[in-house]
């Protein structure tokens, strides 16, 4: 794995996530983290990569 690795099913070389993982792995950022993702939002960019989910975590903790 590598920061560029994608995390959605059907893409060659991804980890395979489907939709219920990206809403348990949303339900987890939000316990460990402690923000709050709206219900509805378009995160598709976000969770795309292991490096736009980190910029997106970084971002929400006010770290980016």
């Amino acid at each position: 794995m590598t920061l560029e690795t994608t995390l959605p099913k059907g893409v060659e070389g991804s980890l395979g996530l489907d939709s219920l993982d990206f809403i348990e792995l949303s339900v987890a950022m939000e316990e460990r983290f402690g923000f709050t993702i709206e219900e509805g939002q378009d995160l598709s960019e976000d969770f795309h990569s292991l490096d736009s989910l980190s910029r997106f975590i970084l971002a929400r903790m006010g770290r980016a």
